[in-house]
């Protein structure tokens, strides 16, 4: 090697030999590796663990598609959080969540947190950001076999309980929005899941699908929806308090209304 008074040709042939011999020590743990690391089909790679707001660490494995039968549930994950250290004060149990994709960067977790500090909303445990990917919202999963099905699904077979479950959500989870100066933005029955686990217990409710949640007045509908739906508010206009109400009566009406598939 040539002299050099600064030793900045030795210094990076010293960390091309480094990386060279730890190259070749990973190749070599990677041939003798008896555990075969298997993932689902389809599932994302790239979200390995969880941070949650109070700083507890979990792996995040994902399952496989949550298949919720819309256009949308190409982007829902079913997913296992599994504790990475668990301790004393840290949760020591694996959860099974619902992985959401975002790809806009538009979603409503400061509405979400909202309504499920009073239990209108699964919990949401914290987001994953990975530069030049979508968002993941990681949150509670409520499964059909736990009692929770979609309102709409609910109300098809149940009509004489809708007048009584409207005054409960307009009273209970509407009231909490318009107090808190939030709205959802897309309140029909099949964003809402409902449980009654028996006949003494009480109703219960959460909303999901928070993609154009936010501040009344700041949120705003996007340019594309469905256009068969009388939504409150124009295309591209601001949501505001008011039309969360207006939309869930209105589609309640309707299915009270609906006749029976034969």
């Amino acid at each position: 090697m040539l002299p050099d008074h600064h030793r900045e040709r030795q210094n990076e042939l010293a960390r091309l030999l480094l990386a060279t011999r730890q190259a070749i020590a990973s190749i070599v743990d990677l041939t003798t590796q008896t555990e075969v690391i298997r993932m689902p089909h389809a599932t994302p790679r790239i979200y390995p663990t969880l941070t949650t707001s109070n700083g507890e660490i979990f792996d995040l494995r994902f399952v496989g598609r949550f298949h919720a039968g819309d256009i949308g549930a190409n982007l829902l994950f079913l997913a296992t959080m599994v504790p990475c250290n668990p301790t004393a004060t840290a949760s020591s149990e694996s959860k099974q969540v619902l992985v959401k994709l975002i790809t806009n960067g538009r979603y409503g977790d400061n509405v979400q947190c909202i309504l499920a500090e009073a239990e209108y909303a699964p919990t949401l445990y914290g987001s994953i950001e990975v530069p030049g990917a979508p968002t993941a919202y990681v949150m509670d999963y409520l499964p059909s076999d736990q009692g929770w099905q979609d309102l709409h699904v609910y109300g098809q077979k149940n009509k004489d309980e809708l007048s009584h479950i409207e005054s409960l959500l307009k009273d209970g989870l509407v009231k909490k929005l318009e107090d808190n100066g939030i709205v959802h933005g897309d309140l029909r029955p099949n964003n809402i899941r409902i449980r009654k686990l028996t006949e003494n217990t009480p109703f219960e409710f959460r909303v999901v699908d928070f993609d154009w949640s936010g501040k009344s007045g700041e949120a705003t509908y996007p340019l594309l929806r469905n256009v068969k739906i009388q939504w409150p508010g124009g295309a591209g206009e601001p949501i505001v308090i008011g039309h969360d109400w207006s939309l869930l009566h209105s589609c309640l009406k309707e299915l009270a209304s609906a006749t029976p598939r034969a």
